[in-house]
């Protein structure tokens, strides 16, 4: 997928083709085939609306469209949402994994679709810009930081718009905690002085510390509770996990930024054998890192417990104004 993504902007000598399976002239069955009759198929097809509109793009060479969707419903009574993954009718679905994600498939399959005409409005420096601050709306960024080496782990953000459930905004990159820390301070000072927060573990507590060393105060803090971030426990973690899953479920959560939905799409539960505990995460032999899913857990996490009205009065503009100018140690 990465090779796939690279060679999509050009960063790769590569041009990426794309092959749904109805490209293929064997995928068909007639009324006599023998699966077709077994599932009463054998007979001319009344086509739903969504397979009126796949079979627009079924190429004119000579097989039957009735024949194309027979295959097509025998296969998918076969093997039921692993069709998708394995017969790929569009870009969306051909990297949907065919392991049993935590999130809802249908819902992160529309999700791509969208993604694949969503232009981002600005990209540098690892930060992509979806959509511009409105000052009518409040902002939170769920964070989960790396360390910054060359061929590890990713740090990522992701801002959400507290009332739309929009990630208008994407950092991703190999960047040390305090570059990090930067990044992050300066799109907080876009995004109306936005609600950061993440897991307390060893990366982002130097990511949150550095941040109120440049004077960035708008961090997430669990009530009654005077660190900021999330507790680093499994508990904390599975419910991370619940509040993204149902946002999605509800339709409360739309993104356009593809790497982040692949992350979200290989997100898969397993059990501990020591701790007998739910373990979640990326699998290992996929490739991917889970560093966009865990941010935006946060972010959704974050978005809860932020007021949908302006935090801040009018006459705190000039201070927001007035920290624009970079600090000592930026």
């Amino acid at each position: 997928h990465a090779l796939w993504m690279k060679s999509k902007r050009g960063e790769y000598p590569l041009h990426p083709i794309f092959a749904p399976w109805y490209f293929a002239e064997d995928y068909q069955f007639g009324e006599s085939a023998t699966e077709a009759v077994l599932l009463g198929l054998n007979k001319p097809l009344v086509l739903t609306d969504p397979e009126r509109s796949l079979a627009r793009h079924f190429p004119s060479d000579g097989v039957a469209v009735d024949d194309r969707i027979r295959w097509r419903r025998v296969k998918i009574a076969q093997r039921g949402n692993d069709f998708y993954a394995e017969y790929p009718e569009d870009e969306a679905s051909m990297w949907l994994s065919a392991t049993q994600t935590v999130f809802p498939m249908e819902r992160i399959k529309r999700l791509m679709e969208e993604a694949a005409t969503m232009k981002p409005l600005e990209s540098y420096g690892g930060v992509t810009i979806y959509k511009e601050a409105s000052p009518d709306r409040r902002y939170v960024c769920g964070i989960d930081a790396a360390g910054g080496m060359p061929d590890g782990d990713f740090s990522a953000g992701v801002v959400l718009c507290v009332e739309t459930g929009e990630a208008v905004a994407i950092i991703h990159g190999r960047m040390a905690p305090r570059s990090f820390a930067r990044t992050l301070a300066e799109l907080g000072l876009r995004y109306g002085r936005m609600v950061i927060g993440g897991e307390r573990d060893s990366w982002t507590m130097m990511v949150l510390v550095a941040l109120m060393e440049m004077g960035y105060s708008s961090l997430y803090y669990p009530p009654e509770d005077l660190e900021p971030g999330f507790p680093n426990t499994n508990y904390s973690r599975v419910l991370a996990v619940s509040v993204l899953r149902e946002a999605l479920s509800q339709n409360d959560f739309r993104a356009w930024h593809e790497e982040l939905l692949m992350e979200i799409s290989q997100y898969t539960k397993t059990s501990s054998e020591l701790s007998h505990t739910d373990q979640y995460g990326a699998p290992a032999q996929s490739g991917l890192h889970d560093d966009l899913c865990v941010a935006a857990q946060r972010a959704v996490q974050i978005r809860l417990s932020v007021p949908m009205t302006p935090m801040f009065a009018s006459s705190d503009a000039s201070a927001v104004s007035s920290y624009i100018t970079p600090r000592v140690g930026w």
